[in-house]
């Protein structure tokens, strides 16, 4: 988890420097949890 917790800093690091690459990497990784949470959230995915 450690390591996880600081290759995610790391790539927050690039982010704001501008590195789009990296926060493309970041999307991939937490869009399907970020969107499983809204859906159970909002109970409608057409909203």
């Amino acid at each position: 988890m450690a390591a996880t917790n600081n290759a995610d800093a790391q790539l927050m690091i690039q982010v704001v420097a501008g590195d789009n690459a990296a926060l493309e990497k970041l999307y991939d990784q937490y869009a399907p949890t970020v969107l499983g949470v809204v859906l159970r959230i909002v109970a409608d995915r057409a909203v």
